[in-house]
């Protein structure tokens, strides 16, 4: 009896501590967000037989705005400019392919804080985006061209993480995890920059 008091004593102080120090309630305090970030991937290689140069990259921007009527929770919209190159026979006609979209995203701050110390710096993140887009990928890393706006495209970001360097000046990465109308689904690295109109941090 006493053993299992001591071990439930134990265990709350333990989470007590754990949950004071890694989750900060109600930390984030936002209005609007803007800000532009890239994204893209692609491969080269030479040919063993011929020793011909094979590429194949897309990179695209993405702007976007979004309010955050939460401390923690946004939603806003987002647009989309890239392009597509690659000599990949018989697909070398698709040289400088350019595509565009616009959708809705929102995203989730999660009061987690790895570092009571930089509590004021490191911001991460969860994020879910649909757009209409007017390209899809139909062979491996070559984009074809559609209708004006025809393919949904959802992309899932599980964890980003964004660090403030200056005033409400934050640069943040990613991982995109894309999924098109089509059943195609790759991953991406993504970068970039926002700024926090009121984001001030709440002490």
């Amino acid at each position: 009896m006493m053993k299992s008091v001591i071990f439930v004593c134990v265990a709350a102080l333990i989470t007590h501590n754990g949950y004071t120090q890694l989750l900060i309630k109600n930390k984030v305090k936002m209005g609007f967000i803007g800000g532009l970030q890239t994204a893209g991937a692609g491969y080269q290689y030479k040919n063993p037989n011929t020793f011909e140069k094979i590429y194949h990259y897309n990179v695209h921007i993405d702007a976007h705005i979004g309010y955050f009527f939460n401390k923690n929770f946004g939603l806003g919209i987002t647009a989309v400019k890239g392009f597509s190159q690659s000599n990949i026979e018989p697909f070398s006609m698709y040289n400088n392919q350019k595509f565009h979209g616009i959708g809705v995203y929102g995203r989730y701050y999660i009061p987690l804080k790895i570092n009571i110390k930089v509590l004021d710096r490191m911001l991460f993140f969860l994020e879910v985006v649909y757009r209409k887009t007017n390209f899809t990928r139909t062979v491996n890393w070559v984009y074809v061209s559609g209708d004006p706006l025809k393919y949904n495209l959802t992309k899932i970001i599980p964890f980003g993480m964004q660090m403030r360097v200056w005033n409400n000046f934050f640069i943040g990465t990613s991982f995109e995890y894309l999924i098109f109308t089509e059943k195609i689904h790759y991953l991406v690295y993504r970068t970039g920059f926002e700024y926090h109109f009121k984001g001030k941090l709440k002490k």
